[in-house]
């Protein structure tokens, strides 16, 4: 997950802090691709290969590739075959809208497209980022773009994964948990190479989609259990399925019309087997929040001054002044979660609700760690939230398929089944 400058801090701990410490997998990947369907046909004369978008990454931060890139130069490492020259090192900036290639051989030439295939990693340098540079297998494509320099990383879908699941999931767990990791991110990756739109590539590789370190990742635990699940895929009425994943569900994985706003036949969402505690047993004391967070307390008048500023709430907040009293409640609860629905605020005569999801949206996902919350008032005019788990809570619930690996011996299938309804698993 990012490490990220926080808008609010978890007590006690930065989010980003405790992210660091802990070195987990990405919360948040898997989100919905605005306006396409839940579930597509399989092609069974498609190519197998996938393109990811390998730099530049314009996140303001990401735990795996650092801050934003600086899209104007690159370099690369490796046994590079550039225009028939042989080198061990390459820098390549943008000028005038060519790119300037220059190798450690003394060569020198421009282009506006280069290609290379690499049968062993080639790294790539980034210079804002270099201690989150990665190695590549497969080719990569670089171009000068009237936005800078864009690498694509094409690869076979099985070789793609192999930087996806230790990043999306912990090495060390056990297999069956890595397995139903490899099968929903293969399926993720199948859905979105099936519905792709784009001419360039089909996926990035940061957690707008899944979280993609390249050759870099590979760990062995994480290829065993890419081979072991081989080709195989989630589908629903033998379509592939979005296969949504995240953190933590805190007690109970949600459905799809409650948070994403559409019903998804197989993610109508499921009780967890287990209880929070045991969860929190498995956990460092860093780590806690994972289970169960509170912010810390902050003043309304700065809370309403978020909202007054984030584009999704400040049509919402319109008349009110960040400088008069108001007051907050929640409104109503979500069913079946005992958390906050919709919160109400009164200010004089004006009256402004605002729902979870956009609660969450206005002060920033990476620091407010999921859905499912409940609001806490004190008596000095000061408002912090109160939740439970880690991320969307869609689909697979990653901590959740461990406790059910590790302590109740279920099999990936068993996790798989649990989390998505009526799936059946399937190949490509």
């Amino acid at each position: 997950m990012q490490s990220i400058i926080a808008i609010i801090f978890i007590t006690g701990l930065a989010m980003s802090t405790a992210l660091g410490q802990e070195n987990l997998f990405q919360g948040e990947s898997s989100v919905p691709a605005p306006g396409k369907p839940f579930e597509v046909a399989i092609n069974k004369s498609f190519e197998k290969n996938i393109r990811v978008k390998v730099f530049p990454h314009d996140l303001k931060n990401d735990w795996v590739h650092g801050v934003a890139d600086d899209a104007t130069q690159i370099a690369l490492e490796g046994d590079l075959d550039l225009n028939g020259e042989r080198a061990n090192k390459a820098s390549i900036k943008i000028n005038r809208g060519y790119l300037q290639i220059n190798l450690d051989n003394g060569k020198r030439f421009k282009g506006k497209n280069i290609k290379l295939f690499a049968e062993t990693p080639i790294k790539l340098i980034r210079h804002r980022n270099p201690d989150k540079s990665h190695s590549y297998l497969g080719s990569l494509e670089i171009s000068a773009t009237d936005k800078g320099i864009l690498v694509i990383n094409q690869l076979a879908i099985e070789e793609y994964l192999r930087g996806v699941v230790p990043k999306e999931s912990v090495h060390t767990w056990p297999l069956e948990v890595l397995k139903a990791q490899a099968v929903a991110a293969r399926t993720y990756a199948a859905y979105h190479l099936l519905t792709s739109n784009s001419k360039d590539w089909d996926v990035d590789d940061t957690a707008r989609f899944q979280v993609y370190a390249g050759a870099s990742a590979a760990m062995d635990s994480t290829d065993l259990a890419i081979e072991q699940t081989s080709n195989e895929i989630l589908t629903h009425n033998s379509k592939v399925i979005v296969a949504f994943f995240h953190a933590y569900s805190g007690g109970r994985t949600d459905s799809a019309k409650n948070i994403f706003g559409n019903a998804v036949a197989y993610c109508q969402g499921s009780e967890e087997i287990f209880s929070r505690e045991e969860l929190r047993s498995e956990l460092k004391p860093s780590s806690q929040w994972i289970v169960e967070w509170t912010t810390d307390w902050m003043d309304k008048s700065k809370l309403l001054s978020k909202l007054k500023s984030n584009a999704s709430s400040k049509p919402v907040f319109a008349s009110f002044s960040s400088n008069k009293a108001y007051t907050i409640a929640e409104d109503e609860l979500n069913e079946n979660f005992q958390s906050v629905k919709t919160l109400r605020f009164l200010q004089d005569q004006k009256e402004a609700s605002l729902n979870f999801i956009n609660i969450r949206k206005a002060l920033g996902w990476s620091n407010f760690p999921a859905y499912h919350f409940r609001l806490l008032n004190s008596d000095e005019g000061k408002v912090a939230f109160r939740g439970h788990g880690w991320g969307h809570h869609v689909g697979l619930s990653q901590w959740g398929a461990y406790i059910m690996a590790k302590n109740y011996g279920k099999t990936y299938a068993e996790i798989l089944f649990h989390y998505y309804t009526g799936v059946e698993l399937s190949w490509l």
